[in-house]
């Protein structure tokens, strides 16, 4: 016995599925493109210029803080501008999805 080959159901084949696929295609393209130029965006602007940066403005009142406060507190930025990276990151890419099916 010979196996039939797959064939598309017909309404596939009409010039409206195909321009839908297009037209989706295209939108989902772009929103891909956007996330992916905001997640480096942000990535680019959260690794240029840290707000730790400028150790002689971190003070408390009645006392300054010492060198181990200014590294920790470096190190604690890093992980918040990593942990917001991650979020962004996910969020997004749960996103398209949603934004290829809608």
């Amino acid at each position: 016995m010979s196996a039939l080959p797959f064939t598309f159901p017909n309404w596939t084949r009409s010039i409206r599925f195909r321009l839908t696929l297009l037209y989706s295609s295209v939108l989902f393209g772009l929103a891909a493109l956007l996330v992916g130029a905001l997640y480096l965006g942000l990535s680019l602007s959260l690794r240029d210029e840290p707000v730790t940066r400028q150790e002689q403005t971190l003070f408390v009142p009645g006392r300054g803080f010492t060198r181990q406060e200014v590294i920790n507190a470096r190190e604690l930025e890093r992980r918040i501008n990593e942990r917001t990276l991650d979020n962004l990151r996910n969020f997004s890419l749960g996103a398209l999805p949603v934004l290829f099916l809608a």
